[in-house]
């Protein structure tokens, strides 16, 4: 009797023993782990990247890899509304002075003057749903504005061929993303998926010459007719397409 009462009683501390164990360890597991240091109401992130751009363009079908914009500025309006900021500024100005020989102990002056700009914000919101600190889940929304303008004037004497071009774009775009916070730094990697549309308008180019005394003549062409020259044009271009952009963000307090 007392053998079978004693078995029981090993039955039971078994179980007992068994259960508190259990509960012990979904206890454990129900804590948060911490790998990563998540931003918050108040920080701003620099962030950089590579975006594939597939944006269909008139007469290119490439998967075409472009740099981000150098300057892109996060700031956590609340721990779930992002604001950004890509900033792209690119000059190119080049200018040469000479002259040629057009006939013995004769010389003429000749000079070349190019300036190509390409200016864009690109300001933008995203909506974080996820609390967690380790993958952060987001969707959002940016409006790409910009403006290119082009001028290439040579001078031969008092001959002149002048190019000017001012067009502007406007686009719209709607992106999903997430992104990993990495350990306890304030660093996270992520990937984004959005799809965008660009509308350029003022696509034409004008140009004009001037030989000798001559009248000045003008004439218009646009990026997609070729060689087709027009007394006056208007023209407009829209694109619509896929970005995957891969980033990575640094963090920081206020």
């Amino acid at each position: 009797m007392k053998q079978k009462f004693f078995l029981v009683l090993l039955l039971v501390s078994c179980i007992s023993y068994s259960s508190v164990a259990q509960l012990t360890t979904g206890k454990s597991s129900a804590n948060v782990v911490r790998n990563g240091n998540r931003a918050s109401e108040g920080d701003f992130g620099l962030y950089f990247g590579t975006t594939a751009d597939v944006l269909r363009k008139v007469g290119n079908d490439k998967f075409e890899p472009v740099i981000m914009p150098l300057v892109n500025l996060k700031y956590m309006y609340s721990d779930e509304i992002e604001l950004r900021l890509g900033l792209e500024l690119n000059k190119c100005s080049q200018k040469v002075d000479g002259s040629v020989e057009i006939e013995e102990n004769k010389s003429q002056d000749v000079s070349s003057k190019l300036v190509d700009v390409d200016h864009a914000i690109f300001p933008g919101f995203a909506y974080h749903f996820s609390n967690t600190n380790v993958l952060d889940v987001y969707v959002g929304a940016e409006l790409p504005l910009g403006y290119k303008r082009l001028s290439n004037k040579q001078t031969t004497g008092k001959d002149y061929d002048n190019a000017t071009r001012f067009n502007g774009q406007v686009g719209l775009g709607g992106f999903i993303g997430v992104q990993a916070y990495i350990a306890n730094l304030p660093i996270a990697v992520g990937v984004e998926y959005g799809i965008y549309s660009m509308l350029d308008f003022g696509m034409k180019t004008k140009y004009e010459s001037k030989r000798g005394d001559n009248k000045k003549q003008v004439f218009y062409t646009t990026d997609f007719t070729g060689n087709l020259a027009w007394e006056d044009v208007s023209a407009r271009q829209g694109e619509i397409g896929n970005k995957v952009r891969l980033t990575l963000t640094y963090f920081f307090n206020k």
